[in-house]
Order: C-alpha cells, then sequence, then structure tokens
C-alpha cells in the first residue's frame, strides 16, 4: 500500500534505511533538514526507488537551498499530500 514518508533528517543512515522501503507508489516530502539532500549523492539513491520526491519549499528558502530536479511544494500542498495517503510515516 502507497504511503507519504516524511523525511526530516539529513543525508545518513536514516535515508539508507529508507530507500529499501520505498515503492513506486510511494511519496517521499523532504523537509526541515532533509532538505540539505537535494545536492547530496543519496538523492540519487531515493530517485533510483521509483517513489515520487518533493521538497517543501518554506523549508528550502530558509536555508537558501534551491530546487534539484523535484517537486516544489508549499504548506497547502502538504495538507493535500497528508489527506491524499492513507499511511504517513515520519523519518
Amino acid at each position: 500500500m502507497a504511503a507519504l514518508h516524511l523525511l526530516s533528517q539529513p543525508p545518513g543512515d536514516v535515508w539508507a534505511r529508507l530507500c529499501p522501503r520505498l515503492t513506486g507508489g510511494d511519496q517521499v516530502l523532504l523537509l526541515g533538514e532533509a532538505v540539505y539532500g537535494l545536492h547530496h549523492p543519496q538523492l540519487a539513491q531515493l530517485r533510483d526507488t521509483g517513489a515520487a520526491i518533493a521538497a517543501l519549499g518554506p523549508d528550502m528558502s530558509a536555508r537558501g537551498i534551491e530546487a534539484a530536479g523535484v517537486a516544489v511544494i508549499d504548506y497547502d500542498g502538504f495538507v493535500d499530500l497528508t489527506a491524499a495517503y492513507a499511511h504517513i510515516l515520519s523519518w
């Protein structure tokens, strides 16, 4: 069953544990410190899973990070994602 994965940790062990659990129907939302991963090699591992990847725009702006080929959503989009998925996991 597809799930929304809220990833708030920077690249590292948490990302490595998440990747094997992702499927093509999943959505990953990078927020908080995780947006630093937009320019990290582990982003390619997330992409390789087939899961959709998005980042929270206000968190990117607060850290001066530019988009890196992922969808950028605002708070309204965040709410929409949480409403769209029955299963939500925080990492």
